[in-house]
């Protein structure tokens, strides 16, 4: 469960969704856990990748994922 504490909505997350979020804690960029996402989701990779998606432009338009500029290497 993910809670917006600006307005208290709450969020059920599932299957891909939930793994997405587990993998976003610190500074990792999104193509490297939605691949590790869809690699726990081989039989519906399609599937997957949209929620992974849909689920991150919405945290981030929510202001829940603050995006990070990329590091340098």
């Amino acid at each position: 469960m993910l809670t917006d504490t600006g307005d208290f909505r709450q969020f059920l997350l599932s299957g891909p969704s939930a793994d997405l979020w587990k993998g976003l804690e610190g500074i990792r960029s999104d193509d490297a856990v939605v691949r590790e996402v869809l690699a726990k989701y081989p039989d519906r990779p399609e599937t997957a990748h949209a929620q992974c998606l849909a689920l991150i432009d919405e945290l981030t338009q929510l202001g829940l994922l603050i995006p990070q500029p990329r590091r340098e290497s």
